[in-house]
């Protein structure tokens, strides 16, 4: 299970040839059980992954206690001996033990010096995000972000700018997402410093997909999964191909996609990576509902739902509820759909995510309204508008408006259809899409000739 080369390397920091002679007992103490944690120990057959790793993590926090932080930095970056070959601080994220990974990180922070502290914080944030505890995220990035302002590294300003970028995307501040996501990609064309190019063309083409322009977003995925490739990293490969694959479902291209989600599964599985597979999965299972193949899609969602659950993933939680409650809406089950719906609706207002809100919300709008529930379907559907609105998603505002105009329309409230279709004339003159203008004109000159005829 472990890298023996390195517990011996590890054994010489601790000076495991002179114990004898340390002083005071208490330390000698802490470094005999040291030693003995990381050559002795050995997990159960049917042993936890944690407690697969019981070993390092003890180890790491009796040296801790001594304050041989260069040794207990050591164990951090271990690279164990299992499939993924990754540093065990890694390894315990991938297999959902993010509290232990923060936990890890915070004892560290602010004994190595600014260059580490920038790195702990970053990888804080970022374990923070997810947990879809969004804020905390932005805290410690943030904090790495004042940080880097004093040595000023350019290299770290990329990354910081990148970071701050995912959780305005997760907040649904998509446009802020953007903008700092072409700041980052600006700044390694000034300093000539490609390293994290892939990550940002991949966050950017995602941002873009996200607002319904997956055309400009395929080119910069497929670029950014070329970069991975190219870079033996694995596990970006992995997260590349997810985004491509959403892309390609985005444009129909169901075959394409479901072999990007089926490369990154096989890639994750490999590394262990509970998060990624659950990830994985999830897409996988929504080409099956795009596809009508709703059983395979309902049980695929279960079985990532379990996954996320296991590892207590509420943001991973929340979009399996969501992905769900679509597939049954889309299936015409739409009690079923409601119920998982209001599920994932109550964890996206936990954790703040906007976007998933607003998914929920125009798709509970759905269900409510083929029961016959207008006056539920218009509460959704006016809250998932503005919602919406405020992400700068134009095309999916101006689908719940019109979804919205035809429960005014049950309802003959010609008013309020007249209120839709001025919204929607005025998305419609801000895309410059002359074709909609044209056509929400017309429907506006119906909405006055159904009121006239019912007077």
């Amino acid at each position: 299970m472990t890298d023996t080369s390195s517990e011996e390397k590890l054994a010489l920091t601790t000076n495991l040839a002179s114990i004898k002679s340390i002083r005071p007992l208490e330390k000698r103490s802490h470094h005999k059980a040291v030693v003995n944690w990381l050559t002795k120990y050995e997990s159960q057959p049917n042993a936890s992954n944690l407690d697969k790793v019981k070993g390092y993590l003890e180890a790491f926090y009796h040296l801790c206690e001594i304050e041989e932080w260069i040794a207990a930095g050591s164990i951090r970056i271990f690279k164990l001996d299992i499939a993924a070959k990754v540093e065990l601080i890694q390894q315990l994220e991938f297999w959902g033990y993010f509290q232990e990974a923060i936990e890890m990180n915070k004892v560290l922070l602010g004994k190595f010096g600014s260059s580490m502290d920038y790195y702990l914080l970053i990888n804080i944030g970022d374990v923070y995000q997810k947990l879809g505890q969004y804020r905390q995220a932005l805290d410690f990035f943030e904090q790495a972000k004042k940080l880097n302002e004093e040595v000023q590294d350019p290299a770290n300003e990329i990354s910081v700018l990148f970071h701050i970028g995912q959780v305005h995307y997760a907040l649904g501040e998509v446009q802020q997402a953007i903008k700092l996501y072409k700041q980052s990609l600006e700044t390694m064309e000034k300093i000539g410093d490609y390293t994290s190019k892939g990550h940002c063309l991949c966050a950017l083409g995602n941002a873009y997909r996200s607002l319904s322009k997956a055309k400009e977003a395929l080119p910069l995925l497929e670029e950014a999964v070329e970069i991975a490739k190219e870079g033996s990293d694995r596990s970006f490969e992995a997260t590349a191909l997810v985004n491509l694959g959403a892309v390609y479902n985005e444009l129909n291209h169901q075959k394409q996609a479901v072999q990007c989600f089926e490369q990154s599964l096989e890639i994750r599985r490999k590394q262990e990576d509970s998060w990624g597979e659950a990830n994985s999965v999830g897409h996988l299972a929504n080409t099956h509902r795009i596809l009508k193949q709703f059983e395979q899609a309902i049980a695929l969602h279960q079985q990532r739902l379990e996954i996320v659950k296991e590892i207590s993933d509420l943001q991973g939680k929340a979009d399996s509820l969501l992905d769900l409650g679509t597939t049954y809406l889309q299936w015409g089950k739409y009690k079923q759909a409601i119920d998982f719906l209001k599920q994932s609706l109550n964890i996206e207002r936990q954790i703040e995510d906007i976007r998933g809100q607003g998914m929920s919300l125009g798709n509970l709008g759905a269900a409510y309204f083929a029961l016959g529930n207008c006056q539920q379907a218009s509460c959704c559907y006016l809250e998932g508008i503005d919602i919406a609105g405020k992400m700068g998603d134009n095309l999916r505002q101006a689908s719940y408006a019109q979804d919205l105009a035809k429960v005014y329309s049950s309802l003959e409230q010609y008013e309020q259809i007249k209120q839709c279709y001025q919204g929607l004339l005025t998305i419609a003159k801000a895309t410059e899409d002359r074709y909609y203008e044209g056509h929400y004109l017309l429907e506006l000159g119906l909405a006055n000739f159904d009121e006239d005829e019912l007077k």
